[in-house]
């Protein structure tokens, strides 16, 4: 009896699996699984985020998926989240890139073209500038104005050569990563920046999973699916 019942659960999860709706998680028993058993064995890495119950309280997950993007530098771990593909365009693609690599590459190249606007040469160039912090690079730059002000600020870290509040988001940004203290990127007041800025600092999924948002998901998540 309990071999037959397993079979068809097998054959109903791949059914409904085809046709694009999720079962509910089931024990080897066949049985819908308890809120307890949920919660005591949870984990979000291995969650199916096409669950409808899932997709409702993804937004939870916000910082998580941020993290998570900047550790694997791929925006597609954002999914569906705005804000984080936002933030991951803003901060991560490039100098949470050029952060983790410590040297200038050919493959964060592209990311640095689209972020400053310098030719391949130039942004060579500029990549060792911001990893030494020198400043004098912008002046090797014939840019005016606004670009010229945040190429110093970027470089030195220094929020006073802004001239706008994008520039002052990045440096601060900036600063919370160069610190490697995750306590800083606690402070930056972009929930997505936070989860990309921890990502940087501490290269661990481990720490992503430790977000509030994850354990909230988690309740939330079980109680709905579990009996």
């Amino acid at each position: 009896m309990l071999l037959r019942t397993k079979v068809i659960v097998f054959v109903l999860a791949v059914i409904f699996s085809f046709s694009g709706f999720v079962l509910p998680v089931f024990s080897q028993e066949g049985k819908r699984i308890s809120k307890k058993e949920c919660q005591d064995s949870f984990n979000v890495n291995q969650v199916n985020f096409n669950d409808p119950t899932a997709i409702k309280y993804k937004p939870l997950l916000k910082k998580y998926f941020a993290c998570k993007a900047a550790i694997n530098a791929d925006i597609n771990e954002c999914r569906d989240n705005v804000e984080c593909k936002s933030a991951f365009e803003d901060y991560a693609s490039f100098y949470g890139k050029l952060y983790l690599e410590s040297r200038p590459s050919s493959k964060i190249l592209p990311a640095c073209t689209a972020e400053t606007g310098l030719n391949p040469a130039e942004c060579n160039g500029y990549m060792q500038a911001w990893l030494s912090k020198d400043i004098n690079f912008c002046e090797n730059v014939k840019k005016s104005g606004n670009s010229y002000k945040s190429c110093r600020a970027l470089i030195s870290g220094n929020a006073s050569f802004c001239a706008d509040d994008v520039c002052m988001r990045k440096v601060d940004f900036i600063n919370a990563i160069r610190s490697g203290n995750k306590e800083n990127c606690k402070r930056l007041k972009n929930p997505a920046a936070e989860g990309m800025c921890l990502g940087v600092v501490t290269a661990s999924l481990n720490t992503c999973a430790q977000d509030p948002g994850v354990e909230e998901f988690r309740k939330k998540y079980c109680n709905e699916i579990g009996e």
